[in-house]
């Protein structure tokens, strides 16, 4: 009975300790996923979507855990062990591979491209090539050439280089036919090492040991520091900062107390401060006082009813308002009442640099409940905002790349000049539109979309017309302030006060003198490509057009020719 007893435990054991295969992603254009087993070490830390270090060739890669094989997977090939766990927590959640995995689909690559523009540059980690030297090597029966001599000294005072650092010294691009004979000399090993892009920023802070912490104390340490008056000023901003009950950083105690580093260590090493580190955000958050939104005009409350009701019946709908309507304090309407639905929202802009004003009354009212991403942030602040999004920050401002963003809980998505070209990635892939993409999350998941312009796109237009999207329309400028007046002046009929070769019109410099009599400034937009978007002949009209595409051919000066920018035809 015993026997068989321990033959079940046995058995139990085995299966408790078989191996563990995984799916894995990585940001490579590769055809398919791989599958990697575990080792036994570090089975209980595997999960979906968290990152993991992983063997491919000759380097190593942070991939992501797409799939944990069941108990009955048994692979007909080799398979490599992982190296690592990356993670405490996932990095994405299934909805968001979904999603990736329909990008791919949708706009004609691989997974793994859509998750190398997806994630962080500091989330995504590759392996660099790390030369060091073997110990206890000798080389005087060696011959070395001047290059090899020069690694090997380099080596030798800092044990490993990397390539780029090889290159540096010997300022050359091809290194490795050296590298090779030192490798064939046995004086090297090469490994292969992991590079971490992302590191949290850390502050260090001050505050008092416990044995000063009561004011009977704090005379007697006054009296301690009397004859040092740097270490007493330093004591006195301490206790200065600390009344806001926050904590104290050590570089407010030395800009408050105008005293140097050495002077705050003398007060550690006497066991008077104490000093402690923390991980902190390097987001810098909107300082000024939070303002209520102005009340909606009547034609925008009528036009939030509309919304409302479009809301009952679809997800998407299409705002068209003229310049200057008020479409973002529609915008901000819609922004309140999701967050206090507990809703986050994505606000998508064409151009971050374009849209100071919006950002700026965006933060008025929201504060600190919202974040601006795009890519001028560094690297160590995109991956603070991904994670940020991940734990429920409420609302995001973005260029396109933020709809890849790991929300939790996503319920609102605004497109501002949804016509702009903007939002259409070219290059690298996947080359896909985030406009189309929002629509996509509306249609599948639980998701409002609101898209915005004055001059709408022909296809969200067209998608009103086919009911696949709600239509709303706000022509009255707030304040019912007027439209600009536009004239359209024909360049063939001009004074005969002015030269053939003119490029100005009679009422245009009429209305420039006029403009400038008054005091106020004139702007000019010149919008094309080349020296003359057309030749056109003044007395039978007849002008350049590619025989091709149907559209004028502009004129290049510089190379003199005429050129079309559709087909390129010269």
């Amino acid at each position: 009975m015993a026997f068989f007893y321990f033959v079940i435990l046995s058995l139990q054991y085995m299966e408790d300790e078989a191996t563990k295969y995984i799916r894995v992603l990585l940001p490579l254009a590769l055809p398919k996923e791989y599958i990697y087993s575990v080792p036994h070490s570090i089975t209980d830390k595997i999960q979906f979507g968290i990152r993991v270090e992983v063997p491919l060739r000759r380097r190593f890669y942070s991939g992501i855990i797409t799939e944990i094989m069941g108990k009955d997977y048994t692979p007909d090939y080799s398979v490599k062990n992982i190296i690592s766990v990356l993670d405490k927590l996932p990095v994405i959640e299934k909805q968001h591979y979904e999603f990736w995995k329909w990008i791919a689909s949708y706009y004609l690559c691989t997974t793994g491209e859509v998750m190398n523009v997806a994630l962080p540059s500091g989330l995504k980690m590759s392996s660099e090539t790390i030369i060091e030297l073997i110990p206890d090597t000798e080389i005087s029966h060696l011959d070395l050439s001047d290059d090899e001599y020069m690694i090997y000294e380099a080596l030798d005072i800092q044990n490993e280089l990397t390539l780029k650092e090889i290159q540096t010294i010997l300022n050359k691009k091809t290194v490795f036919p050296i590298i090779n004979s030192l490798l064939n000399k046995q004086l090297i090993n090469i490994r292969e090492e992991l590079i971490k892009n992302f590191k949290p920023k850390k502050q260090k802070y001050l505050k008092l040991t416990e044995q000063y912490e009561n004011e009977d104390d704090l005379v007697e340490l006054f009296e301690l520091l009397k004859r040092s008056k740097h270490q007493t000023n330093a004591l006195l901003s301490l206790l200065q900062l600390r009344k806001d009950n926050r904590e104290v950083t050590k570089e407010s105690v030395k800009n408050m107390a105008n005293v140097s580093s050495t002077v705050i260590k003398t007060l550690v090493d006497k066991n008077i401060f104490e000093e402690y580190e923390k991980i902190v955000s390097r987001l810098k958050p909107f300082a000024d006082e939070i303002q209520q939104l102005p009340p909606l005009s009547n034609d925008q409350e009528q036009l939030v009813k509309q919304i409302d009701e479009i809301f009952k019946s679809r997800n998407q709908v299409l705002l068209h308002g003229v310049t200057g309507s008020g479409k973002t304090r529609i915008y901000q309407e819609y922004i309140q009442r999701t967050i206090k639905k507990g809703g986050q929202v994505l606000f998508l802009v064409p151009e971050i640099g374009l849209t100071t004003q919006l950002i700026n009354r965006l933060a008025a009212i929201l504060g600190e409940d919202v974040y601006v991403f795009h890519s001028k942030l560094n690297q160590n602040e995109r991956v603070e905002i991904w994670n940020a999004v991940k734990a429920g920050k409420p609302v995001i401002l973005s260029a396109r790349s933020g709809i890849f963003l790991p929300f939790q809980n996503l319920k609102l998505i605004i497109v501002d000049e949804e016509h702009d070209n903007s939002f259409k990635q070219q290059n690298p892939s996947p080359r896909y539109n985030a406009r189309d993409m929002a629509a996509y999350l509306a249609a599948t998941r639980d998701i409002k979309v609101i898209f915005g312009s004055a001059t709408p796109s022909i296809e969200s237009y067209y998608n009103t017309k086919t009911n696949k999207y709600g239509y709303v329309r706000l022509d009255q400028r707030y304040g019912n302030v007027s439209l600009p007046e536009i004239k359209i002046v024909d360049m063939r009929y001009k004074s005969i006060l002015l030269p053939n070769n003119s490029k100005y019109s009679i009422p245009l410099i009429s209305a420039i003198q006029n403009t400038l009599n008054n005091d106020e400034q004139v702007l000019l937009f010149q919008n094309r490509r080349g020296y003359s978007p057309t030749i056109v002949c003044n007395k039978c009209s007849w002008h350049s057009q590619c025989p091709n595409c149907d559209v004028s051919m502009t004129y290049h000066k510089y190379t003199n020719e005429l050129k079309c920018h559709y087909c390129g035809h010269r």
